[in-house]
């Protein structure tokens, strides 16, 4: 790129991006307060459960409460109050001996039909045999008065789920319903609103807000509105010089993406307690694309703690589009080795260590190359990727270096028999 085609370039985008700039100055359209704190899939259900609360501070009674009822099918013989609806957070699935798990929202009604909510919101991924777990506990609780409501992040883990448990899905009272969480809650929220009192500025402000960020690929605001970008691409498709600039410009994102990866890997180093001590050893590594930092030690062979950051799209997925898988893609820490694939003594330490590794990963699931391995933050688009990598200092940094000592804990301690 030649500095005359930059300058090109610049002569038609600074305009633009000023006239954005007075445009948030004074209309502020971008402004989202969800994406001040991220609330994940727990704070986003005690937010659900605060608003379908006929006892709630919204003043709004069981209103929100029978729309939701109306949205997922379940609004028939409904007594005329729903007052007495009890509504449960993180209810614990005590009935289920072998995997004590924790679901998000159990709504009992006054008919005591059972009603329970499992959120993917953020793309975290489904345990072996949760949904089924699930399905087993309610129905102890309340045979034949159940329904588990399933809210996968896309269409297609949503048809993926109903495909393979169609015993579940089928038939005119099926036991489990799955819905797109943005749809069904976006929906539901839009719906409330419209229902909303015009005096209630303050409520139908909060309704709006949060359907927007969850209707947002992960929160955050567009930096230019639609127009505005149509204006920009429609100047840069007029000149051959500003096209070429623009286009240099994006090839140059991986450089940029590098950089950051290498930045937050170091800072993430930093903050790892195990390496000073009991002969672990820190591989930095860079190869087809991924950037990843692996614990070593000399007498753990075959288990890695290890957290990386994926490509874009592998290269290996580019010539074979059916060779993808979600780690392929993602940010994500796990144990490397000892997966579906592993040969020799490595075989089986997936089932070895699953146990004490889940307390360090809650999401984990195995693959073909990871024992254990938990994806952090699927649902970023590059945006949020980069976000994420140029505040290295944030919690997510802490997290994760919490993450990888206690998995290196349980994989060295004396009496391990991973070695």
């Amino acid at each position: 790129m030649t500095v005359e085609n930059a300058a090109n370039l610049l002569d038609v985008t600074i305009p633009l991006t000023r006239q954005a700039r007075d445009e948030w100055k004074t209309l502020a359209p971008g402004f989202r307060s969800f994406a001040l704190f991220e609330p994940k899939e727990v704070a986003q259900a005690r937010i659900i459960a605060g608003l379908l609360n006929p006892s709630g501070d919204h003043g709004q009674g069981d209103v929100f409460l029978k729309l939701f009822l109306q949205a997922i099918r379940e609004d028939n013989n409904l007594p005329v109050s729903l007052d007495n609806t009890r509504l449960r957070l993180e209810h614990r699935t005590g009935s289920i001996e072998a995997d004590r798990r924790r679901i998000d929202l159990l709504i009992t009604l006054p008919t005591g039909r059972l009603i329970a909510l499992e959120s993917k919101a953020h793309g975290a991924r489904e345990q072996p045999e949760q949904i089924q777990d699930y399905l087993r506990h309610i129905e102890n609780l309340a045979p034949q008065e159940y329904v588990l409501i399933y809210l996968p992040s896309s269409s297609e883990r949503k048809s993926e789920v109903e495909n393979r448990l169609r015993q579940f899905t089928a038939g005119v009272a099926p036991r489990l319903r799955c819905y797109v969480y943005r749809e069904l809650i976006g929906g539901w929220l839009k719906a409330c609103e419209e229902a909303c009192a015009p005096e209630a500025a303050i409520l139908c402000g909060f309704l709006k807000d949060f359907e927007i960020y969850i209707n947002s690929n992960d929160g955050r605001s567009a930096l230019m509105s639609e127009k505005l970008i149509e204006d920009v691409s429609a100047n840069i498709f007029e000149s051959k010089d500003r096209l070429l600039a623009s286009v240099a410009i994006h090839n140059s994102r991986d450089a940029v993406r590098r950089k950051l990866a290498v930045r937050f890997l170091r800072a993430l180093r930093e903050k790892l307690e195990v390496i000073s001590k009991g002969g672990w050893e820190v591989k930095p590594d860079e190869e087809g694309g991924y950037f990843s930092l692996s614990l070593r030690h000399p007498d753990r062979k075959g288990l890695y703690p290890t957290f990386q950051i994926g490509p874009d799209e592998a290269p290996w997925v580019r010539k074979d589009p059916q060779a993808y898988t979600p780690w392929h893609k993602t940010i994500g820490i796990g144990v490397l080795g000892g997966g579906q694939k592993a040969n020799g003594p490595a075989r089986g330490r997936a089932e070895d260590i699953e146990a004490e590794i889940k307390k360090a990963l809650p999401r984990g699931e195995t693959t073909d190359d990871w024992a254990l391995f938990q994806h952090e933050f699927d649902h970023m688009d590059f945006e949020g990727v980069v976000s994420l990598l140029y505040d290295c200092f944030s919690s997510d940094v802490q997290r994760i270096a919490e993450m990888m000592n206690r998995i290196a804990s349980v994989i060295g301690s004396e009496d391990s028999t991973f070695s």
